[in-house]
């Protein structure tokens, strides 16, 4: 789903509350080359579901909250990322994901 999203053109971002070590680790994956950018709450200073981590993502995307689709498994997350104005996926499998994505992506070209 990640390869796909990226080779269509569409701009990642990460949003990850993984500790530093870890956040350390992710930046050397594979995967890593897709998201334009890797947003850890540990360098940021907030954490999901905090809005102050949200803003901060926003921030460095230059993008408007209206601009963004959120894509998590959980719902206290997607929530407060609802609540700034975002819109929303729960992820529970790609299947599932590429179908709600595919299902705004649409709207956008309306």
């Amino acid at each position: 789903l990640i390869a796909e999203l990226s080779a269509a053109g569409h701009r990642l971002a990460l949003l990850s509350n993984a500790p530093e070590v870890i956040a350390a680790a992710i930046t050397e994956l594979p995967v890593a080359r897709y998201f334009e950018h890797l947003i850890f709450s540990a360098r940021v200073g907030a954490a999901k579901p905090e809005r102050a981590c949200y803003e901060a993502a926003l921030a460095i995307l230059k993008a408007t909250a209206e601009e963004v689709i959120f894509l998590d498994d959980r719902t206290d997350n997607l929530t407060a990322a609802a609540a700034m104005g975002m819109r929303t996926v729960r992820f529970t499998d790609s299947d599932q994901a590429r179908g709600e994505l595919a299902a705004l992506l649409v709207r956008d070209l309306k």
